[in-house]
Order: structure tokens, then C-alpha cells, then sequence
């Protein structure tokens, strides 16, 4: 039915800016290429940089290092030290982060659901 917008009244539409706002700010995190997978990555288990890098096909270097310091500032992960002779850095998931982790599951079990193939097809 189409909106007769003479009789359209703006006071009936809602928009909870609060519930806007932190939809917002999480898909300000996830939305940025690459970090769900890093997160994914991290809830798994804690890595090194290198294995994060190598459990990632076609982030590099320089992207890895960014993403991971915007998480590590948004309390997502953290960095821990390791002094074996060399300081060896491991990441790994905040309590804030594996929460989130536990959403980028729901999300990846929602896309595995309803991503379609090659051919068009759902799967």
C-alpha cells in the first residue's frame, strides 16, 4: 500500500537512537575488513603475529598491524609478552572480545546458512 505522504504523520516513526547508536558502533569494528576474521582467528586460540598472518590468506603485513592495533584499542585483544632471549608477542581475545566472538559466530553460522554459490543457488 502506498504512503499517502499529505496524510504521512512523522510523529508515528520511532527510531530508538540509542539502539541505532550501538549498532553503530559495532559494526564500526566489524565492519572493517579484516578484523571479524582476526577475531574469528583469536577465539580459536591465541596466536603470534606470524600465525595470525598465516591462518589469513591476503591480509598483509602492513593491514594485520593496523587491525590489530585498533582492536588492542578498542579492548577487544590484547597483547601479551614473552621474553624467550627475543620478545615474542601473543594476542589474544579480552572478555569484551570474546563476547564479540561469540557473535561473529552467529554471524558466520547465519552467512554459512544463507550465502549463495556459484550459481545463484542458497545453500
Amino acid at each position: 500500500m502506498p504512503i499517502d505522504m499529505l496524510k504521512f504523520d512523522m510523529a508515528q516513526v520511532h527510531v530508538d537512537l540509542n539502539e541505532s547508536d550501538d549498532l553503530i558502533f559495532a559494526f564500526e569494528i566489524l565492519g572493517k575488513k579484516w578484523n571479524a576474521v582476526i577475531i574469528d582467528v583469536l577465539y580459536q586460540t591465541d596466536c603470534r603475529f606470524s600465525e595470525i598472518a598465516s591462518a589469513i590468506t591476503g591480509i598483509s603485513d602492513r593491514v594485520l598491524t593496523v587491525r590489530l592495533q585498533e582492536l588492542e584499542q578498542e579492548q577487544i585483544i590484547m597483547k601479551s609478552t614473552h621474553n624467550f632471549g627475543k620478545a615474542k608477542f601473543t594476542y589474544k581475545l579480552t572478555k569484551k572480545g570474546f563476547e564479540l566472538a561469540k557473535e561473529v559466530q552467529n554471524i558466520k553460522k547465519w552467512s554459512s546458512r544463507w550465502r549463495k554459490d556459484n550459481d545463484g543457488n542458497v545453500n
